[in-house]
């Protein structure tokens, strides 16, 4: 893994050491030491491992999500947290990586749209509500799309494997598991309105580790049931499977669950319809039995099923904290902000901003302030130009994803039910928020349609490639 620099770059490397331990003893601001150190461990890092220190930045991120709020650098009053810094120097090596390989945009409908998208949302700073919040925020939309052309890139120049990458998703989620099952042991994971002991592993919410757990669930779909490339002992499968469906159950995300449901959906009705239409019949009928059921056993037991916080959470919608009805709620009111600015909205990442200056006295005394819907949130944001840009990415992105699906190579499936999954749960949850998890996720979308599709993205002409030395 670790590459051993020439004596040229060695020697280079320690003068710029020297410089920048001079620039360290004689410069008397701290926050200008740290950015100094910070750039030199970037430095180092590529040094010794060249395109690989992409796993490095994919391994720590969801681990290092647990001092998410530690500032970093702080200047004139603004605050740089732990993960800003690291998203901030990501973008610079992705950034690298893309000049490094010079490679040309080809007219696909998908980059086309998320690349005026992102530019749309870095120009809402000079006119936003809150510019430097919209400054932050488009710098973090524009890791995830550089993540995508860089897990491309390198998988096409052959400096990282499809299989490195996901290995090093998996190794992420570890030491989030480890804590989360220390939560679930405990009780000590987070209480959310009425539910109490929401397991949430080192990251800032239980939907976000659901998310990373459900990650996982659709490798262990793909790789035990469509490819059957690892695990071949069932009993193996069974315990991997049930364990991280535990973990996913303790987080009480109904959305990861709606999305484990719609992710199966989507293989079945590509790969395995008849299974797919006795287990859709089996569990309508299980969810309409239920309650009669239930009904059946506090008649005759004073017991109700209901009280068992899991099954309360999947078959009961509570009077106080109903999420269905605030979503809804929220939506409504949200439409009419939105039409205030209809085409270039508020500034990007301002939602929270613009949703406590204008939110009714319904939701006055609430403790979100998210829109929980990525497409509500980018109407009132980037407005409808912006929102219009990022469902055509959507859509077309699906279109090609989907085209020719039921070919070889079998992985096809993965990326297909991926992406159409992430499509329908923004409808609840703000995907493009959660970092941690939106990271390895379009890392992995760009490596897989270099590695699935034989059609190029890139024009990857010899004169227009650098190849690494």
């Amino acid at each position: 893994m670790f590459s051993i620099p020439s004596k040229k770059v060695f020697k280079s490397f320690l003068v710029f050491l020297s410089l920048v331990g001079f620039a360290i003893i004689v410069n008397p601001w701290t926050n200008i030491d740290i950015l100094l150190l910070l750039i030199t461990a970037l430095v180092a890092s590529y040094i010794f491992l060249q395109e690989k220190l992409l796993l490095v930045f994919l391994i720590i991120r969801p681990t290092l999500d647990h001092w998410r709020d530690y500032p970093l650098i702080t200047y004139q009053g603004t605050v740089i947290n732990l993960n800003s810094t690291l998203s901030i120097l990501l973008l610079i090596w992705c950034i690298f990586i893309v000049l490094r390989y010079r490679v040309r945009l080809k007219n696909h409908l998908f980059l086309l749209s998320a690349f005026f998208l992102s530019l749309l949302t870095l120009l809402s700073s000079l006119y936003s509500v809150d510019p430097f919040t919209s400054l932050i925020e488009s710098l973090k939309l524009y890791n995830i799309f550089f993540l995508f052309i860089a897990g491309y890139i390198l998988i096409k120049a052959e400096k990282i494997s499809l299989q490195e990458i996901f290995f090093t998703t998996i190794l992420s989620a570890i030491v989030p598991i480890l804590t989360g099952l220390y939560q679930l042991i405990t009780g000590t994971g987070l209480t959310t309105d009425d539910i109490h002991g929401r397991i949430l592993g080192t990251l800032a919410h239980p939907n976000v580790f659901a998310f990373l757990v459900l990650w996982l669930l659709f490798f262990y779909v793909q790789f035990t049931h469509i490819t059957k490339k690892y695990l071949s002992s069932k009993k193996i499968q069974n315990i991997i499977g049930g364990f991280l469906f535990l973990l996913l159950l303790f987080t009480y995300t109904r959305a990861a669950l709606l999305g484990f449901l719609i992710f199966l959906g989507c293989i079945g009705l590509i790969k395995y319809r008849k299974i797919f239409f006795i287990s859709t019949g089996t569990l309508i009928l299980l969810y309409g039995l239920f309650f009669p059921i239930n009904a059946l056993i506090r008649n005759t037991t004073s017991y109700d099923l209901q009280n068992i916080s899991v099954i309360s959470r999947l078959t009961a919608r509570s009077e106080d904290a109903d999420s269905i009805s605030w979503r809804s709620s929220v939506t409504r009111e949200s439409i009419p902000i939105g039409l205030k600015k209809p085409f270039f909205g508020y500034g990007y990442g301002t939602f929270p901003v613009v949703w406590e200056n204008f939110r009714g006295d319904e939701h006055l005394w609430d403790s979100g302030v998210e829109a929980h819907d990525d497409y509500l949130r980018l109407f009132v944001e980037v407005g409808s130009i912006g929102l219009f840009l990022y469902l055509m990415f959507i859509v077309s992105f699906i279109f090609f994803v989907g085209k020719n699906i039921t070919k070889e190579p079998k992985e096809k499936y993965l990326l297909f039910g991926w992406v159409i999954t992430f499509a329908l749960l923004s409808l609840s949850d703000n995907m493009l928020h959660h970092t941690p998890v939106m990271w390895p996720m379009w890392t992995l979308w760009g490596a897989m349609v270099a590695n699935y599709y034989k059609e190029k993205l890139f024009d990857w002409s010899p004169e227009n490639v650098l190849e690494s030395k």
